[in-house]
């Protein structure tokens, strides 16, 4: 994709980043992708802010791209400084969640004053067209074998909501004792979150904000390079008591005949 832009006219580049995959924008470091970034404006949406090296982050902004995204490790640091305010503190993390904030002296500091952390391996990998939540069942079956007749943790952490609603169904439903005072935490704060049988907790993504950024600036693009940071946040236990029924995602109709309008002049390239 890289090779066929360079031989065309671009006027601007939208990338699209996805945390599902295993580079999860490592290829932004990639010369004949560095070139691009360099020649031509460029909005890179989802970027793994406090995940790639910083002086990768510098050299795209220095670059006069634009980055926008939130930071994980701030949202996880929350999570973490909640768990160990608790006399329970064995944690069960997804691993690439882990490998994604462990970097963070803050929450090496918080795992350090777990009395358990373990992993297991993200099970979306190589998974995208399977149902989140059936893949959460089945995760909710093997973590529910190991456990035996004893609960091992306290919090298991998954990558999403929907992973982390098939998994409390079916611990929920396993009858061993202690495994339906395990806490699980998802990742989105998706929509039909209100209306989940079992209660979880959940990362909210800011999608709404950073869309809407995104698409400002691809509408008046700054001269400087810059990243524009979201803020996420850590709900915990949330339920239809907690917040209402329902999570409205509006994007401001004249954005969205922008986008709509400015598509034939933006290239975009989904990194997945």
């Amino acid at each position: 994709a890289v090779t066929h832009l360079m031989g065309h006219r671009v006027q601007r580049v939208l990338i699209l980043l996805s945390s599902l995959t295993k580079t999860y924008g490592e290829e932004l470091g990639d010369r004949s992708t560095l070139r691009l970034l360099q020649a031509v404006p460029t909005v890179i949406y989802n970027f793994p802010f406090g995940i790639l090296p910083k002086e990768l982050e510098n050299q795209l902004i220095g670059a006069g791209n634009q980055l926008v995204g939130f930071s994980r490790s701030s949202v996880y640091l929350k999570l973490f400084q909640s768990i160990c305010e608790g006399k329970k503190t064995r944690v069960l993390i997804d691993q690439k969640i882990l490998d994604m904030i462990r970097p963070d002296p803050k929450i090496r500091k918080l795992l350090d004053q777990c009395d358990t952390v373990e992993t297991y391996p993200n099970p979306q990998f190589d998974n995208f067209d399977q149902n989140p939540y059936k893949i959460g069942e089945q995760l909710g079956k093997e973590l529910a074998q190991q456990f035996g007749k004893n609960q091992k943790f306290d919090y298991l952490i998954t990558a999403s909501d929907m992973i982390a609603q098939g998994c409390a169904r079916v611990l929920s439903e396993d009858g061993k004792k202690g495994l339906k005072n395990l806490q699980i935490v998802g990742f989105d704060k998706v929509d039909a979150l209100p209306y989940f049988q079992h209660t979880i907790s959940t990362i909210e993504v800011p999608v709404k904000q950073m869309v809407n950024t995104a698409i400002d600036l691809l509408e008046d693009y700054p001269k400087a390079g810059a990243k524009h940071l979201a803020k996420a946040r850590f709900i915990e236990e949330w339920s239809k008591k907690s917040e209402g029924w329902g999570l409205k995602f509006e994007i401001d109709l004249r954005k969205l005949q922008f986008t709509i309008k400015i598509l034939s002049s933006v290239t975009a390239l989904i990194l997945t």
